[in-house]
C-alpha cells in the first residue's frame, strides 16, 4: 500500500454538473444556479464530495459559456451572485465542497480586454492576446482550429491577425504578457473569497505556446490547433498560478486541469508531487473523441477491455506513488459511455453499472458526470436541426463543403456530439423530463419516459443505488482509496473482453471482475475460487460467478478477501 498524504479530493467522488441542463426553475427552458439549489438533496444522497459546475460567467454564450466576456460575475441566464453564494453556502452545510471552471486560454472577444486590445496596437491591453503580421486573406500560418476554419482571425483596426483556437469569438490570451497571468490569479483569489473550494482549468495545456508555430505552412500536411498544445513554458506557467494560488487559498485548493494530448509518460512534470503544479488532470488518452474516425476504427474501439488494460497499465507505470489519477468516462464533451464503448439497449443497466464500477474502484479519483448514475444514453439524432454545439454545426458546415452528403455526415456526428452529454436532465416521466415547464434549449432525450431519476430513487436495484452503493463503501473505506492496483492480464483470447484488477492494503483484498461485452465469456483464471465474498454485482441476483460456468453480458462483479 502506498503512503499517500491524505486529502479530501485523493478520498472524494467528483460530480460535474452542466448547468444550462441540469434543472430549470423558472420556465425559460435553460436550466439556472436555483435550479441546482432544488437539488441539492439529490446530489447529497448520491453521495459525491464535490460538484464541479461548467461556465456560469458572463457570456454571449456561443460556445456556452467557455467564452467568457466577466470573470467576477455571473450570466443573468443563470442568475446571480448572491444565488452562487447560496449554492456554495448550501452545498458546504452538507460537506460537499464547490469547484469552478477556470477559462484561462482564451476569453470571449466581448470581453473589456479584448475591446480595448483589438481597438490599437499602443493601447495597453494589446498584449493581453496574441496577434501576428500578415496580409488581409493571407493568415500567419496554416493551422485549423478546433472548430474547424483557420485558427487566425484578420483585426481591420490593428491590420492584424489574431489566434482563436476555437471560434474567432474566443481570442486567445497572452500568457507570456506577465499581466495576463496576474489577472487569472486575481480571477481565482476573487471566487475563493467567494467560497470556492477549487477550479477545473479548461485547456490548462494550452497556455504556453511555441511561436515558432505562428508562421508555419505545410503543403502535405493538416495542421492542428493541437499543434499549440504543451508550449514551452507550460510547467513554469502551471506551477506559478498553482503554487501562488495555494499560498493564497491553502493546500486543500483543487486544481484539475483538462489537458488534451498528455500521456502518462508526459503529464509527470505537471502534476507529480514534486513539481507542485496541477493536483489532478484528465488527457482524454482514453476516451479522446475524433469525429472522422472510420467506422472499423469505431468498432474496434468497442473493446473497451483492451483499451483499458493498455490506459492503467501505463498511467500506473508511470505515476503510481509519484502523482494522483483521475478515472472519468463521462464529460460535457463526449458522448455518454454506456452508448460509445457500451450497450445502451437490452443491456443498458449492466454496462452502466460495470463502468461505475470501475471508475469508482480503480485507483484515482472518479468524476462523475450527470445523468451517468441513471445510465442516461445518446440521443437519436435524425436531423441537423437538432444539434446545438457549435463544434457539431461547424464539421457540419465544412464536410458538406468537401462533398459528403448529408446523410454520411449525420452518421459520423450522431454518435460522437458533444449535445450527447448535453441533453437535459431526466427527472421523471412528466413533459420535458421534469427538467422545465417552458421548452428546453435542447430537446430531451425521448427514453426519458423509462430512464428518469425518479423511479431510480425509489428502486433499490437501479443504477442510482448501485452508484450510492459503490460511493458509500469508497469513502468509508480509505484501503480502497489508497491501496495498490494490479491489472491482471488475460490468459487466453477467449478473456480479451474481460477487465480483471484488484486492490490491495492491510486491509485485504478486492477484486474487480467485468466482461465488457454483449457476448458470454469464460471466467477468468485469476478470480479465487475460494476464500472471497461478493460485495455486489451489477445483475440483481448478485449469483457469485464461482458458482457460473461462464459471465454473463456486462456482468460485473466485486469481490472481498475473506481468508489470507
Amino acid at each position: 500500500m502506498t503512503h499517500e498524504k491524505r486529502t479530501w479530493w485523493k478520498e472524494g467522488i467528483l460530480y460535474q454538473i452542466y448547468p444550462r441542463s441540469f434543472f430549470d426553475s423558472n420556465g425559460d427552458g435553460i436550466g439556472d444556479i436555483p435550479g441546482i439549489c432544488e437539488k441539492l438533496d439529490y446530489i447529497a444522497d448520491l453521495g459525491v464530495s464535490a460538484v464541479w459546475l461548467s461556465p456560469i460567467y458572463t457570456s454571449p454564450q456561443y460556445d456556452n459559456g467557455y467564452d467568457v466576456a466577466d470573470y467576477r460575475n455571473i450570466d443573468p441566464m443563470y442568475g446571480t451572485l448572491e444565488e452562487w453564494q447560496i449554492l456554495a453556502s448550501e452545498l458546504h452545510s452538507r460537506g460537499i465542497h464547490i469547484l469552478g471552471d477556470l477559462v484561462a486560454n482564451h476569453s470571449s472577444h466581448q470581453h473589456p480586454w479584448f475591446h480595448q486590445a483589438s481597438s490599437s496596437i499602443d493601447n495597453k491591453y494589446h498584449d493581453y492576446y496574441i496577434w501576428h503580421p500578415g496580409e488581409q486573406g493571407r493568415s500567419p500560418s496554416d493551422h485549423i482550429g478546433f472548430f474547424q476554419g483557420n485558427a487566425w482571425e484578420w483585426n481591420e483596426a490593428t491590420r492584424e491577425y489574431y489566434l482563436h483556437m476555437f471560434l474567432k469569438e474566443q481570442p486567445d490570451l497572452n500568457w507570456d504578457n506577465p499581466a495576463v497571468r496576474k489577472e487569472m490569479l486575481d480571477v481565482v483569489k476573487f471566487w475563493k473569497d467567494c467560497g470556492i473550494d477549487g477550479f477545473r482549468i479548461d485547456v490548462a495545456n494550452a497556455i504556453s505556446k511555441d511561436t515558432s508555430l505562428f508562421s508555419k505552412r505545410s503543403k502535405t500536411d493538416t495542421l492542428s490547433a493541437f499543434d499549440f498544445l504543451n508550449g514551452p513554458r507550460l510547467q513554469e506557467y502551471l506551477q506559478e498560478l498553482c503554487q501562488k494560488t495555494r499560498a493564497y487559498a491553502g493546500d486543500d485548493f483543487l486544481m484539475l486541469g483538462e489537458c488534451p494530448e498528455q500521456y502518462a509518460h508526459t503529464a509527470l512534470p505537471l502534476i507529480g508531487y514534486e513539481n507542485d503544479a496541477l493536483n489532478l488532470l484528465y488527457s482524454f488518452d482514453l476516451t479522446k473523441n475524433d469525429l472522422m474516425k472510420s467506422q472499423e476504427a469505431r468498432d474496434r474501439e468497442k473493446n473497451i477491455a483492451t483499451k483499458l488494460r493498455k490506459y492503467f497499465t501505463s498511467w500506473l507505470s508511470e505515476l503510481y506513488g509519484k502523482a494522483w489519477l483521475t478515472n472519468y468516462f463521462n464529460n460535457h464533451d463526449l458522448p455518454r459511455v454506456v452508448s460509445k464503448f457500451g450497450n445502451d439497449t437490452e443491456y443498458r443497466e449492466q454496462a452502466a453499472k460495470a463502468f461505475l464500477s470501475i471508475s469508482l474502484f480503480a485507483h484515482g479519483t472518479p468524476i462523475l458526470f450527470q445523468g451517468e448514475e441513471l445510465g442516461m444514453t445518446n440521443y437519436p439524432f435524425t436531423s441537423f436541426d437538432d444539434f446545438k454545439d457549435v463544434d457539431a454545426l461547424h464539421f457540419i458546415e465544412a464536410q458538406r463543403a468537401k462533398g459528403l452528403k448529408d446523410d454520411e455526415i449525420l452518421e459520423i456526428i450522431r454518435p460522437n456530439s458533444r449535445d450527447n452529454s448535453r441533453t437535459p436532465m431526466q427527472w421523471d416521466n412528466s413533459p420535458h423530463a421534469g427538467f422545465t415547464t417552458g421548452t428546453p434549449w435542447l430537446s430531451v432525450n425521448p427514453n426519458f419516459k423509462t430512464i428518469h431519476a425518479s423511479a431510480q430513487r425509489k428502486d433499490p436495484q437501479s443504477i442510482y443505488a448501485y452508484t450510492q452503493k459503490l460511493i458509500t463503501y469508497r469513502k468509508t473505506n480509505p484501503s480502497m482509496v489508497y491501496g495498490d492496483m494490479n491489472i491482471h492480464q488475460p490468459h487466453s483470447s477467449d478473456e480479451q473482453s474481460i477487465l480483471v484488477f484488484s486492490r490491495s492494503s492491510e486491509q485485504g483484498k478486492i477484486f474487480v471482475c467485468s466482461n465488457l461485452s454483449s457476448h458470454y465469456a469464460p471466467i477468468p483464471r485469476d478470480i479465487p475460487s475460494t476464500g472471497m465474498k461478493i460485495l455486489c454485482s451489477n445483475y440483481i441476483d448478485e449469483q457469485t460467478i464461482t458458482s457460473q460456468k461462464e459471465l454473463r453480458p456486462w456482468e460485473s462483479t466485486i469481490f472481498i478477501e475473506t481468508s489470507r
